[in-house]
């Protein structure tokens, strides 16, 4: 309907004038309007006028007119008629009217101000017109009841409930409406959704069927909330009015209107009813009847005060409403009423006990009792303050009488009031004055606490709640002690309420709602902390109120431990039920993170998870619900992080470690294994991220601040567990991105870790070493990943950063130079620029007088490492308080001395004199210094000694001196040093220009260093691990094109390395097919567990058996092949092996990158994989995948970093030109000066002299047996006796060294290496006995010798650095115990625990069995308790001993390192970690046998700073052993020393004169090989002379031309000839008969070019004089004899027919080596015809046939010598004395004769514990004294004795010389057939003459013995190892003895991982023996030890 404007105005202007009701024209004429509009025609079929708006407000204005009875005008007839239509029309108009009557009626008395009696006659006539209308209606339907049907009668009667007033003056006209409501269709009709005032007045004044019509209107109206009307409103106050009247009031009457008023309360609005409590019309009313009337509230309190019988419970049912709606503002309404007046008077009234007592005893006790007591709790939660504590007592003492008096009381009132008192302990923070109120409350909890318990455990939730807010207030009291005490503030209230606590441990907890209540209370209990002493000064009073703290905490934390253990014994299935929500899991882990309820929190634990220890029960519980746990979990880590306590960290932090690794173990963890069950827990993950670092910030930030306040003792282990934790969390990184799945996620994970990063540096300034290195770990890990993940890192950050790296001032730090190195390159990766001007700026600050203060630096972080709330006053002196602050201000220099002016003259001198002759006064010493700190116990391990400087015993020193002053226990100080200032004559500083210079030299030192040293290996392993395994080309790849022969020099480092690195790839590559095609390795099965993303890589976590780990030797540089057989049926490990190898197997490389020992099984190995082919589908969680070792890569890695750390090499330039120093002339006086203190020759002294005055390559060129050896020690000795301490060398700080000390000072170092660890050992044997100096003089320098024990020969294993390590640490503490016992009571608990319940579930037990079992249950739960934290101690204990020892190991290493003088190591050895950590320089670096080794094998020890190299060897000889045939076709095989030679053939110091063979046997070699410039040193014939020179046709030299044909094995294609082997065999008989037996062994060898020819040989022999032969004679090819030497050679050319090549013979450095290994005796095999054919062999026949060499040879042609006896006449021993006594005193020096019986025979001697040494390949490696100018040189102490630890690649015999006895007489030999009685009459002298017999091992062809059929190779394998891949471990070389096939081993590859092929292409050879080995028998072994 349209609304008219003029409509619209009207309203307004009505609505205005009742803010004008005296204004009667307004009133008039607004009247007057209203009249009009409602008589209008438009109107005229309107029916809802009290409907529509606005014309209800204008129809309610129009009720004024019944003010004006008897008016009867047109216009009024019209509106009546028209309103009384309205009303007939619907139900809202008529409601509508009633309160438009209602509000009309109000504004009359409030603000026209009219009497009460005029509105009652008002009202009176509005009331007779609304009569006349209904009455018709109402007594016309009474008559006629179908007329009920009509709407009309129905609006009719809803009228008549609508006024009141109405019925209650017309009786009969109430009868007759109440005979109609009453009927059905009426009443159900009159059931509203809004309260009608007939309602009230039939409730209150009805009879029996209108008080029923009122229930039911109530009833209906129940659950739902309506507006009062203000008719409705009106007629509850007439009742209210009429009960204050006492000719109205009775008890019935009280009743019903309060029960009125309770069903009126309920369904009305708040605010409504309030109307009822208004005060506003009491004075009309009260005027009007003559009663002071008072407000609604007033009058309940009158009538409850009153106490009267029956309305009692109504009442105190309303109380309760009131109290519950108004709550406090209750008692504003009713001022003059107190709370005391209500309790005390309710509690004494007779009829309150009465109503008690009946309801009590009657039906239904509850119900009956609820509206008696319900208002308590209300009330007192309706008060305040001191009210409600005071109110609560007064309440809870009756409550408790009552409920005690009544023994089937099931109500906890008393419960209820008193844990009303508590509501404030729910908000976080509990201040003390909380606490204060709510004290008495809680002392009033401790009167009844037996009552209370018990109520609990009935299942009473009040009682429940009660007992835990009583635990959480005594919790909270505690924590807010701690959080004072942390203030340095003294608590003043504290706990004293143990009652409770009492209470709770004496009964058992079984009730599981009532153990959830407890353990969600404990939520806060982490903060109950006891605290440790620390070194601040306190006030006594503090320290008081610190001591009552703390023995309060330790008892409230045993109360603690009581409730624990008390859960603990509940039934495994309920505390499961228990542990599953989170509020509980927060309470039981807040106790596990606590140190002193830990224990007691994991025995909850342990009863759940029948697991023994607390990671495996920790991993259970995450494992069952993980995202509750993990919930639970943060919050802990989060209130650690507020409350910032040291005390319970240390603990934290291993728990913390366990968690993570159950979570993110990449085996067993969590997050990897069942991914897809906790898609839930995503959100909780995240968070423990989040609150991990938190944490771990917190402790960064605050342990600055601990080192002044706790022990070192304290910190150390802590602080190595933050730094472990920091690790283990950042390690999880990968894995939560795998969890999450989301790439998205990556970002915000990361930022939360880098919010740490900035506190994280900080301890960039730890003062511990090792702990600084672990920070130093981190922090790049973390870089790392930053780098990784392409994340942005803030740029103050970074200057920060680089500022520690810088050395900038106020950052000061104990950083190595590589580690500062280190530091910028990282920083440098993200900002270059930036970093550089960091670098330069502290440079500039350092060389800055006084730098300036600029207010425009780049950042805050330029201030220096601080957090903000440290802070610094002054320049004063730190003390101890102040460990760990860092100074943001500049340091100060210290005032000039001013010097006073003296004037010269008389007077100025007399007046000085009489001051000097002045007596001075005595000097008084300075206090004693004392320790650092306040600790006087002894260091902590990891902590140098020189950080415990002394100090002052008072502590009143002098604060402006800094310089002796240690200020940190745990981190640097930044002190104040003087500076001394260069001034000109005008004062002005001078500019240091010398040593600016000379820093950025260092600087520049330093970034190569660095850069050499930290070489990626990243496109390494992507280039070998994208491989195919199963190709079959010798190619790794396609591409042909990258492969270039190596150039006689280069123009850049770029181009050296282009065409280099595919040469080692191709090597690497050769040597994985090598192993594919040789190898016997066997496989193993691996369990994968996870893979994670890294760089690139796929990073596979799986988990091996040890035993495999172990048998397979597997190591962490080893590549593997993995393959997928789970489908293939196949069982057999050699089957999988031969499957692994097929062309068409599936199957990836793999690269171990760590290995850690998870238990005595398993192992737990991590491998990359690269993330390409089929493979990568299968290395999914718990699959199962076999591995096998393929080869090591850790010579590979080191020759690749060499190669791409060559741009970085200080002889760069020299090694891409290959060009050496030219050798400078030497003068031969200063070369005799310098023989004859050294004792050299001409050729030696100029050689050492030369090597020391240049810088760059020095070649020293050592044919055989020209004391190559020798040289070096003179080269040694000249270097450490003459060169000054290099300026440039970067000085390693020696720990526990003090300053000034002689260890302190710098130490020249010389770096000396070989091919192989014979070679080393070799030099190290010569070593320790020590060189000689420029003074003549004889010292031993400190040597260590680089390389794995047990590879190392036994005579200088004690110099190895892993002894001298172990030798040291064996006076540190041992390591932790462990006692197995432990685990075995654990178990046997477990299973006592076990048969106790399954006796308490029995039905028929008595009360006495069940008290027994339960005692039982409970001890048996205790024991096992205590036996698991034993367990978890043990464990942690170990933990700790294992790390401790690490650290002391790394520090002894550093240590010896630093004081040696020489260092020993293979080449591949000596890119050992530790050196180059360590950032170590050399001065020197000597290469031996430098010919022996590949290129890149030479320049990897060049890369510590060297600018000297000296590289010794024989280009004549054999050249390095390369595995790959076209690398070799490409010149990979060439030397550094021959790619030298042949760009300088003059820049070689020629050693020219030999000291080892017979001057016959030397004269071919010297023409033919050294263009005779090899000559024979003084007294070689005489002493190389032997009695069967005169036999012939024994002589020195024999070339035996023996008619024969060589015969090929066609399996091997490799050469034998079986005449010339009987020949050697009778060649040997004879020498049999002719030397005594103890002058035999080891001076034979017999070699040939040919493995097959040397099989042929060992047979001939083994079935002449069977395996013991072995320990006598040697036998060797060619290759593999290089290095060595014997007294007597015998060589089988093999090489006989009548046309064809020789073969491998034509090789001339084959040959060179081959003539060159004897002294004495060289009796070469061959057909003179054959050999003839090749040229140089040719020469040496002629050579021979001039010399009357040659003698025809044929099986049986010594026949007639056998007839020759051995007799004394042929004594050697009389015949090389005689030749010493003819060599010249002068030239021998002094000698001492060798000692047979001790030993001391050359080459022979071999230790009880020794077995025999084999080289291979590496020249002159066992050259002993033979290599010296003269005997002299024959010094005992210099025999190497050897050792069955040397298992070399090609398989060699000791080499040995013949030195007879003096005193010993020998008797002639006559047989040699009785071995063993022999050897027994030898054995039986072995303490006197330590001379035992070698056991040769006949070697099994093995993955490890795999080397090249090069022609002198006898290694029972196609593929021997080359020198130069010698690892520092010394294994690269070794083959393992044979082992017995009834004990055969499994085979291994060689640990160098390198395999050599044949000269010649050839086909694959079958790993299995063939004719060409020998079978072998059980070889005999001598007693000792056996070699590994």
């Amino acid at each position: 309907m349209h609304v008219p404007e003029s409509w619209q105005t009207l309203a307004r202007d009505i609505v205005l004038s009742h803010a004008e009701p005296m204004n009667s024209q307004l009133q008039l004429a607004i009247f007057g309007r209203c009249m009009r509009l409602l008589s209008l025609d438009a109107l005229k079929d309107e029916v809802h006028l009290f409907c529509l708006e606005p014309l209800a407000l204008i129809a309610g204005q129009i009720i004024i007119m019944f003010l004006f009875p008897g008016t009867t005008s047109p216009q009024r007839q019209v509106v009546e008629a028209r309103l009384a239509r309205s009303l007939l029309s619907c139900c809202r108009c008529v409601r509508g009217f009633y309160t438009n009557l209602a509000q009309m009626r109000l504004r009359f008395v409030l603000a026209r101000q009219i009497s009460v009696a005029h509105i009652l006659s008002f009202l009176d006539v509005v009331n007779e017109w609304v009569y006349l209308r209904l009455e018709p209606l109402v007594l016309g339907a009474g008559h006629a009841r179908l007329l009920l049907l009509l709407d009309a009668v129905r609006l009719t009667l809803y009228e008549c409930l609508s006024n009141v007033t109405l019925l209650r003056a017309k009786p009969n006209f109430r009868a007759a409406v109440a005979s109609l409501i009453t009927s059905s269709e009426a009443a159900e009709f009159l059931q509203l959704d809004h309260l009608l005032p007939l309602t009230i007045f039939y409730y209150i004044e009805g009879n029996t069927a209108e008080q029923l019509f009122a229930q039911l209107h109530f009833k209906a109206l129940r659950g739902s909330i309506v507006t009062l009307d203000p008719q409705v409103i009106d007629e509850i106050k007439h009742h209210s009015f009429r009960l204050q009247n006492a000719r109205y009031f009775n008890q019935d009457f009280s009743v019903r209107f309060w029960q009125m008023i309770q069903l009126v309360f309920m369904v009305s609005k708040s605010q409504d009813f309030a109307k009822l409590l208004g005060t506003d019309e009491l004075d009309s009313w009260s005027a009007h009847t003559q009663i002071q009337l008072v407000p609604l509230m007033r009058v309940f309190f009158n009538n409850l005060l009153s106490c009267f019988d029956r309305p009692f419970p109504i009442l105190l049912l309303v109380f309760r409403l009131f109290l519950d709606r108004f709550g406090p503002q209750m008692w504003a309404l009713v001022q003059d009423v107190h709370y005391t007046n209500v309790v005390d008077t309710v509690f004494r009234s007779a009829f309150f006990q009465k109503h008690l007592h009946h309801a009590a005893l009657g039906e239904n006790p509850a119900a009956k009792l609820a509206p008696l007591l319900e208002w308590i709790p209300s009330l007192i939660s309706s008060l305040t303050g001191p009210q409600k504590q005071t109110a609560a007592i007064k309440v809870t003492s009756f409550l408790v009488q009552r409920e005690l008096a009544d023994p089937s009381n099931t109500r906890t009132d008393s419960a209820a009031v008193l844990l009303a008192c508590f509501e404030s302990l729910t908000q976080p923070q509990t201040a003390l004055a909380s606490l204060l109120k709510m004290q008495d409350a809680r002392v009033a909890v401790n009167r009844h606490t037996d009552y209370f318990v018990g109520l609990a455990r009935k299942g009473s939730k009040d009682a429940m709640s009660l007992v835990c807010v009583c635990l959480k207030y005594d919790i909270a009291l505690a924590v807010h002690n701690l959080s004072l005490i942390q203030q340095k503030k003294s608590p003043t209230l504290f706990d004293s309420n143990n009652a409770l606590w009492a209470s709770l441990a004496k009964v058992p907890l079984t009730l599981t709602q009532f153990a959830s209540k407890i353990l969600e209370s404990l939520i806060d209990v982490l903060a109950v902390l006891v605290f440790k002493d620390s070194k601040g000064q306190v006030t006594k009073e503090f320290e008081a109120a610190l001591k009552i703290h703390n023995r309060d905490t330790t008892a409230l934390c045993g109360s603690v431990c009581s409730i624990l253990e008390k859960l603990a014994l509940m039934d495994p299935e309920d505390l499961k039920v228990v542990l599953s929500t989170e509020a509980c899991l927060v309470g039981i882990w807040s106790c596990i993170f606590n140190p002193l309820m830990n224990q007691s929190a994991l025995t909850v634990i342990y009863q759940v998870h029948d697991s023994e220890g607390r990671y495996e029960n920790i991993w259970s519980l995450l494992n069952d619900s993980l995202n509750v746990n993990v919930s639970a979990i943060n919050k802990s880590l989060l209130k650690l992080a507020e409350i910032s306590a040291f005390e319970p960290c240390p603990k934290a932090l291993r728990i913390l470690m366990d968690i993570i690794t159950a979570l993110a173990d990449p085996l067993k963890g969590i997050l990897n294994t069942q991914t897809g069950h906790h898609v839930d827990s995503m959100l909780a993950i995240r968070g423990f991220w989040e609150s991990c670092w938190l944490f771990l910030v917190m402790i960064y930030k605050k342990t600055l601040v601990w080192a002044g306040l706790y022990h070192l003792s304290d910190l150390i282990e802590f602080t190595r567990d933050t730094l472990d934790a920091s690790h283990l969390l950042l390690d999880s990184f990968r894995v939560l991105m795998d969890f999450f799945s989301d790439p998205s996620m990556k970002t915000p994970l990361f930022e939360t870790f880098m919010n740490t990063f900035i506190h994280m540096i900080v301890w960039l300034r730890l003062g511990d070493v090792s702990l600084l290195n672990s920070c130093v770990d981190l922090v790049f890990k973390g870089f790392d990943l930053a780098k990784e993940l392409d994340a942005h890192v803030d740029k103050n950050f970074i200057i920060t950063f680089a500022k520690y790296g810088a050395k900038a001032k106020k950052f000061n730090n104990k950083l190595t130079e590589q580690q500062r190195g280190m530091i910028l390159s990282k920083a440098s990766d993200f900002d270059a620029k930036l970093v550089q001007y960091v670098v330069d700026e502290s440079a500039k600050e350092r060389m800055s007088v006084s730098p300036p203060a600029s207010k425009d630096d780049l950042s805050d972080s330029s201030l220096g490492a601080s957090y903000a709330y440290q802070s610094r006053k002054g320049a004063k002196q730190s003390t101890l308080s102040r460990f760990g602050v860092v100074t943001n201000e500049p340091p100060v220099a210290p005032p000039p001395l001013v010097k006073n002016f003296k004037p010269n003259n008389l007077e100025a001198i007399r007046n000085e004199l009489k001051n000097n002759r002045a007596p001075t006064k005595p000097v008084i010493n300075p206090a004693p210094p004392r320790p650092a700190g306040f600790n006087h116990k002894t260091p902590a391990v990891g902590r140098y000694i020189n950080g415990l400087k002394k100090k002052h015993d008072s502590d009143s020193s002098d604060e402006d001196d800094e310089a002796d002053v240690d200020v940190s226990d745990l981190f640097l100080e930044s002190k104040k040093k003087p500076k001394v200032i260069e001034v000109d004559f005008n004062g002005r500083p001078i500019p240091r220009l010398a040593q600016a210079k000379k820093i950025n030299t260092k600087r520049q030192e330093e970034e190569r260093m660095r850069m050499r040293l930290n070489v990626n290996l990243k496109p390494l392993y992507s280039t070998v691990l994208k491989w195919n395994y199963n190709t079959d080309s010798e190619f790794p790849t396609d591409d042909r094109d990258i492969y270039k022969p190596i150039k006689d020099s280069y123009s850049s480092a770029k181009e050296y390395v282009a065409e280099i690195e595919p040469l080692l790839m191709l090597e690497c590559w050769q040597g994985i097919q090598s192993s594919r095609v040789t190898g016997q390795e066997l496989p193993f099965e691996l369990l994968v567990g996870s893979r994670t993303t890294c760089d690139g890589f796929f990073d596979v976590y799986v988990s091996m058996k040890k035993a495999d780990l172990a048998a397979r030797k597997i190591g962490e540089t080893d590549l593997l092949v993995l393959g997928y057989v789970a489908d293939k049926d196949m069982k057999s490990p050699h089957e999988i092996s031969r499957y692994l190898k097929l062309r068409d197997s599936q199957t990836c490389l793999a690269k171990v990158r760590e290995i850690k020992y998870a238990n005595p099984d398993y192992s737990d190995v991590t491998v990359r994989v690269y993330p390409q082919g089929s493979m990568m589908g299968l290395l999914t969680p718990k699959s199962v995948v076999v591995g096998m070792k393929v080869m090591q890569m850790i010579t590979v890695e080191r020759e690749y970093s060499s190669l791409r750390g060559l741009p970085y090499y200080d002889l760069c330039d020299e090694i891409l030109a290959g060009k050496p120093c030219k050798p400078k002339e030497i003068s031969d006086e200063e070369a005799r000066g310098m023989c004859g203190k050294l004792g050299v020759n001409m050729s030696q002294a100029k050689a050492i002299i030369g090597a020391n005055r240049e810088e760059g390559f020095s070649l020293i060129q050592g044919p055989p047996g020209t004391g190559k050896t020798k040289t070096i020690l003179g080269i040694v000795g000249h270097f450490l006796s003459s060169v000054a301490v290099n300026p440039n060398t970067i000085i390693t700080p020696v720990p526990n060294a003090s300053s000034g000390s002689e260890e302190s000072k710098p130490v020249n170092k010389v770096l000396i290496c070989a091919p192989s660890n014979a070679a080393v050992d070799e030099l190290v044997v010569r070593l320790k006995d020590g060189v000689v100096n420029d003074s003549g003089q004889k010292s031993v320098p400190k040597i260590v010798r680089l390389g794995r024990s047990d590879a190392v020969n036994p005579s200088v294993r004690h110099l190895c650095l892993e002894e001298l390590i172990e030798s040291q640490l064996k006076a540190r503490a041992a390591s932790a115990p462990v006692d197995p016992n432990i685990r075995v009571e654990h178990n046997k608990c477990l299973a006592e625990r076990d048969r106790i319940r399954e006796a308490l579930k029995k039905q028929d037990l008595p009360d006495p069995e069940i008290i027994k079992l339960q005692s039982q249950l409970r001890e048996v739960t205790k024991k096992r308790s205590e036996l698991g934290k034993r367990l978890d101690e043990q464990r942690e204990n170990q933990s700790i001993a294992h790390r401790t020892r690490e650290i002391e190991k790394r520090q002894v290493q550093a240590k010896i390192l630093s004081e040696a003088q020489v260092i020993c190591s293979t080449l591949s050895g000596s890119a050992h970690d530790f050196l180059a950590s360590m950032s170590m320089k050399f001065d020197q670096v000597i290469i031996d046998e430098a010919c022996q080794c590949v290129e890149l094998s030479a320049i990897i020890p060049l890369r510590y700073g060297c600018k000297k190299c000296v590289m010794v060897g024989d280009p004549n000889q054999l050249p390095p052993t390369v595995l790959s045939q076209k690398a070799a076709s490409y010149k990979y095989e060439e030397s550094l020393f021959v790619r030298m030679q042949k760009n300088n053939l003059d820049s070689i110091y020629l050693l020219d004169v030999q000291y080892r063979m017979h001057p016959e046997i030397s004269r071919f070699p010297s023409a033919q090989f050294y263009n005779s410039r090899l000559s024979d040193g003084a007294g070689m014939l005489e002493k190389n002379k032997r009695p069967w020179h005169n036999q012939p046709p024994l002589a020195p030299y024999k070339f035996f031309d023996i008619v024969s044909r060589h015969q090929q094995n066609q399996q091997s294609k490799s050469f034998f000839n079986a005449a010339e082997a009987r020949v050697a065999l009778e060649l040997v008989e004879t020498l049999m008969r002719i030397l005594p037996e103890n002058e035999f062994k080891g001076r034979i060898g017999i070699i040939s070019p040919y493995k097959e020819q040397i099989r042929t040989l060992r047979d001939t022999f083994q079935k002449k004089f069977g395996t013991l032969i072995f320990n006598e004679i040697d036998f060797n090819t060619v290759d593999g004899f290089q290095g060595q030497e014997k007294e007597i050679i015998i060589m089988s050319c093999v090489r006989a027919s009548e046309n064809g090549s020789v073969g491998f013979l034509s090789d001339v450095r084959r040959m060179n080596v081959a003539l060159t290994r004897a002294r004495t005796t060289l009796w070469i095999l061959g057909n003179k015809s054959s050999l003839r054919r090749d040229r140089v062999w040719n020469k040496l026949i002629s050579d021979a046939e001039s010399r009357s060499c040659v003698s025809l040879a044929q099986p049986g042609f010594l026949n007639n010598m056998k007839s020759i006896k051995a007799t004394s006449e042929f004594s050697v021993e009389r015949t090389e004395a005689a030749a010493h006594e003819q060599v010249p005193i002068a030239r021998l020096g002094t000698y001492e004769k060798p000692d047979f019986a001790q030993g001391h025979a050359i080459g022979t001697s071999i230790k009880p514990q020794e077995k025999p040494s084999r080289t291979s390949g590496g020249a002159d490696s066992h050259r002993l004294n033979s290599d010296n100018p003269d005997p002299s040189s024959y010094h005992p102490s210099a025999v190497i004795p050897s050792t069955g630890s040397y298992r070399p690649s090609s398989v060699g015999p000791q080499k040995s010389s013949y030195r007879p006895a003096d005193n010993e007489s020998v008797k002639i030999k006559k047989s040699h057939h009785d071995e063993t009685t022999k050897r027994k009459l030898n054995e039986q002298n072995d303490e006197k003459r330590k001379h035992k017999k070698k056991h040769v091992y006949i070697h099994k062809p093995q993955a490890n013995d795999a080397g090249r059929d090069r022609p002198g190779d006898t290694t029972p394998s196609s593929l021997p190892l080359r020198p130069a891949d010698t690892g520092e471990n010394g294994v690269g070389v070794l083959h393992e003895p044979p082992v017995p096939k009834h004990h055969a081993a499994p085979p291994r590859a060689s640990n160098s991982g390198i395999y050599r092929t044949d000269d010649r292409p050839r086909g694959p050879k079958k790993p299995t023996n063939s004719s060409i080995f020998i079978k072998p028998r059980k070889p005999h072994r001598p007693a000792g030890p056996r070699g590994p």
